[in-house]
């Protein structure tokens, strides 16, 4: 647990916790929220989100299944492998990811799958057969322990099989040994997961989606909903936004502050609390935002609106004890 004395004050956050509305909800993950925000139903155990966020990525309409089959750097845990570094923390260029995925191609083709690497940390395999399985969404599992999270159900033996052998091969992989020499994270694994069908999506949720998360921009477009990328911070957001609801999607805060010192996350979230909340806070009390709805993953999420806003009898409690209330600590 952080040490009270040196939490950053972070008044802002405070207020939105303390006055919001807070209530329960059943979406726990950012892509199950995803999923729920657009009113894709009928997807709770099966999320498809590698034949959406292909389609961003890869800049192409895409009709079929697929998978992610997302680079990682694992390590050896005192029973199990564990999820130690992915995505940017990688620092995987499109060129290394290009040089893997035929080294994949040229291994697996006899199998019937193929790889593909559209940006450099979110890969993608593609198969025809051996569908029947159940995985476990990346994020999910970073610094796990990953023995229990491995893919299961009727085809998940081939698919274990599948990374079993790319382990292998890319720890003999060239790349590995150059990445080796300059202190960079090794590319030892892949994590597959989000398989299935793009689902269809119903239009006229959002006024307009801010983004640069792949599975939500793809969302968006299926539903003909206008998007953006997201804005430095909320008074450049509020300088650009018209009437109705907007998403603004966050997702670059999740896997950070897990992995901060407190020095940092305390500069972070100082940061985060300049930039977004205070402006956000200040176009509530002035009526000119009509309401502010944080979801979080945890299974909650916090609406604030003018007149909640003004219930001053209701003083921010210190931030340490509300985050020890929201099972922050």
């Amino acid at each position: 647990m952080m040490d009270p004395g040196q939490l950053p004050a972070l008044e802002s956050l405070a207020l939105l916790l303390r006055r919001g509305n807070k209530s329960a909800i059943a979406d726990e993950t950012l892509e199950a929220l995803l999923f729920s925000l657009f009113q894709v139903t009928g997807h709770k155990d099966h999320l498809p989100v590698a034949p959406l966020s292909y389609e961003v990525d890869a800049d192409t309409a895409f009709a079929g299944w697929c998978m992610r089959a997302d680079p990682v750097y694992m390590v050896p845990g005192q029973n199990s492998l564990r999820v130690m570094a992915c995505g940017e923390a990688l620092q995987l260029s499109l060129a290394e990811a290009t040089d893997i995925s035929v080294s994949l191609n040229q291994h697996f083709e006899s199998q019937g799958l193929r790889f593909e690497a559209p940006q450099a940390h979110r890969w993608y395999c593609f198969c025809e057969q051996h569908r029947q399985l159940t995985t476990t969404a990346l994020r999910q599992v970073q610094g796990r322990a990953v023995q229990s999270l491995m893919p299961s159900g009727k085809d998940g033996v081939f698919w274990n099989g599948i990374l079993a052998e790319a382990q292998m091969l890319l720890h003999q992989h060239e790349i590995n040994q150059q990445r080796a020499q300059h202190g960079l994270p090794l590319v030892n694994s892949l994590w597959l997961w989000g398989e299935g069908e793009a689902p269809a999506v119903t239009p006229g949720h959002w006024a307009q989606v801010w983004a640069n998360e792949p599975l939500a921009a793809s969302l968006a477009r299926r539903s003909s909903t206008p998007t953006a990328v997201r804005p430095q911070d909320a008074d450049q957001w509020l300088a650009q936004a018209g009437d109705g609801k907007h998403l603004m999607v966050m997702e670059h805060l999740v896997p950070a502050l897990p992995d901060l010192s407190q020095p940092m996350w305390s500069s972070f979230s100082e940061a985060i609390d300049l930039q977004w909340l205070q402006p956000l806070l200040r176009a509530l009390q002035n009526n000119t935002l009509g309401s502010l709805t944080l979801y979080v993953e945890d299974g909650y999420v916090y609406e604030l609106t003018p007149t909640r806003l003004r219930r001053f009898w209701q003083r921010p409690h210190a931030l340490l004890s509300q985050l020890q209330q929201s099972d922050y600590a």
